[in-house]
């Protein structure tokens, strides 16, 4: 960290895989160690990236920061960060328009404009395919679209969505796929003041419980 030889790529991309993995997975900390948060990290990655003309590194820091909000419900500065990443995003690269398509699909969503989100669902779910990604990738596209289903309050349809893609999961992603069903179906009980809310909601928090689930 300190090796004043080290190219600013090289810093720049290893500042976006620290602060990825200290972010959702292995929170680091130590005496005298120059980012004190993963968040830090990002930032210093993506000044880094903006300063040396890196956008591979700008765009890496600015994803993984927006990552980090949301999973914190921290929307203060994320239609700005959002906003850099559609200015710096390479409209030849599929997987990047798939990522600020699925960023403006939650935007719109949180907002209440769910035909504008959509939309976006659309335009991620068709570059994500353009870019055949394997589904490894694929599955938080999906995951974003059930999520503004059930913004929409259409748990049914989000539930569906997702029961339809579980013969293509496997393992961990199969779990957390299971569970956000599980989730669907609680709100849907809740949203219909089905006297089973409580048994639905206690089956979500038990499974929630049992699996292993970072950030």
């Amino acid at each position: 960290m300190s090796d004043k030889n080290v190219l600013p790529w090289v810093l720049g991309m290893w500042l976006v895989e620290f602060g990825a993995k200290s972010g959702r997975y292995f929170p680091y900390k130590r005496r005298g160690f120059p980012y004190p948060s993963a968040e830090a990290a990002l930032r210093e990655a993506i000044a880094i990236g903006e300063r040396e003309s890196l956008k591979g590194v700008e765009f890496g820091g600015l994803y993984h920061l927006q990552m980090q909000m949301k999973f914190r419900n921290d929307f203060a500065e994320l239609h700005q960060v959002v906003e850099r990443l559609a200015e710096i995003a390479d409209s030849r690269f599929s997987t990047q328009v798939a990522i600020i398509a699925n960023c403006y699909a939650t935007l719109h969503a949180r907002q209440g404009d769910f035909a504008a989100a959509y939309q976006d669902c659309e335009r991620f779910m068709a570059a994500s395919e353009a870019a055949n990604e394997p589904m490894v990738e694929r599955w938080a596209h999906y995951i974003t679209k059930f999520q503004v289903l059930l913004a929409d309050r259409k748990p049914r349809e989000a539930a569906a969505l997702l029961r339809d893609l579980l013969p293509r999961l496997e393992g961990g992603a199969r779990k957390r796929t299971e569970i956000c069903i599980l989730a669907a179906a609680a709100l849907e009980s809740l949203w219909d003041q089905d006297p089973h809310y409580g048994d639905r909601l206690k089956v979500f928090m038990e499974a929630l419980r049992d699996i292993s689930w970072p950030m």
